[in-house]
C-alpha cells in the first residue's frame, strides 16, 4: 500500500515553502515520486500565475472614474454610459445610490420620466428635481461609469435691506457722509446652501461680515443671510451682493448703486 503525505502552501516563497514541504513516502517507485513533484510544481505555477491575472483585471474592470454633473432644477439630464465597447442591453445595469433602476430589458425605477436612449442606453430625466441628486453609475459586466448628479435652485427672493429701504438690482441706496449703514443681503429658497460675497465698487475686500442659513419651507432649499457694516468709500459708487456656485452658469447677484449726502443736522 502506497501512503504519500505531501504538505505544500503554493502561494509563499520557496525558502518558506520548504519548510512547510514535508514528504513521506512508503513502497513508492521513483517514477511515481517524480510525477508527483511535478504535478506540484505546474500547480504551483498556475496558481500564481492565475493570482496575479484576477488582481490585474479586478483593478481594471472595477475600477471606476467619477463625473460630477451639476444641473438647474426642472433641467433636462443625459447621463451616458460610454465605457469604450459595445454595449447590448441586456449586458447594461443603471444604479442610483446602489439601488438597481435599469438592468437588460427591465425598468426598476418607479420614475415615469425616465428613459434608456440608445446607441449608447444613455439615462434620460426629464424635469430634474432635488429628490434625485445622488449618485448614478453605469454598469456593463464589471466596468462602470459613475456620475454625482447635484441639483441647483435659483432663488425665490434676492434683495438687500438697509434701514427703511428694500431694494433690488438697480435701485438707488442714499447713505449720509461720514455715516455707517448696515445693509443685509438676503437670498430665499436656494439651493446649494453657499456663502454671500459683498463687492464695493467692485472690489471684494469687505470683511467682519456675518453670515447665516436656515432651512426654506420648501424642502431642501435654504435661506441665506448676510450683513455688514458699510461705510462708502467713495461719494458715489456701487454695493454687489453676489453668490457664486460650482456651477458657473448659475451665478446671481444684486448690485445697488449708492451716493453719500452730507446731513443738514
Amino acid at each position: 500500500m502506497w501512503r504519500i503525505l505531501n504538505q505544500r502552501s503554493f502561494l509563499f516563497d520557496s525558502d518558506v515553502a520548504d519548510r512547510y514541504q514535508h514528504t513521506v513516502a512508503y513502497n513508492l517507485p521513483p517514477f511515481i515520486h517524480c510525477v508527483c513533484s511535478y504535478l506540484c510544481w505546474r500547480m504551483d505555477v498556475v496558481l500564481r500565475f492565475h493570482l496575479v491575472l484576477f488582481v490585474c483585471s479586478g483593478f481594471h474592470d472595477y475600477g471606476f472614474s467619477d463625473i460630477n454633473i451639476s444641473a438647474n432644477k426642472h433641467d433636462n439630464v443625459t447621463l451616458n454610459c460610454s465605457l469604450g465597447i459595445d454595449v447590448t442591453p441586456s449586458e447594461q445595469k443603471w444604479n442610483y445610490n446602489g439601488q438597481t433602476i435599469y438592468s437588460g430589458y427591465q425598468v426598476l425605477w418607479s420614475r415615469k420620466s425616465a428613459a434608456i436612449q440608445p446607441p449608447l442606453y444613455a439615462l434620460v430625466m426629464n424635469v430634474v428635481s432635488i429628490s434625485e441628486e445622488g449618485t448614478y453609475q453605469c454598469c456593463i459586466g464589471t466596468r462602470c461609469v459613475q456620475y454625482q448628479l447635484s441639483v441647483n435652485v435659483p432663488p425665490r427672493s434676492f434683495y438687500i435691506l438697509s434701514g427703511e429701504f428694500h431694494l433690488t438690482d438697480g435701485d438707488y441706496l442714499p447713505i449720509k457722509m461720514n455715516h455707517t449703514a448696515n445693509v443685509s443681503c438676503y437670498v430665499i429658497g436656494v439651493r446649494p446652501k453657499k456663502k454671500l460675497k459683498w463687492c464695493v465698487n467692485n472690489i471684494g475686500n469687505v470683511t467682519d461680515v456675518n453670515y447665516s442659513a436656515e432651512d426654506s419651507v420648501d424642502q431642501g432649499t435654504f435661506n441665506i443671510h448676510s450683513s455688514f457694516q458699510f461705510q462708502p468709500p467713495t461719494v458715489s459708487g456701487t454695493l454687489t451682493c453676489e453668490r457664486t456656485t460650482t456651477d458657473s452658469v448659475l451665478q446671481e447677484s444684486i448690485e445697488v448703486r449708492f451716493s453719500a449726502y452730507e446731513s443738514l443736522a
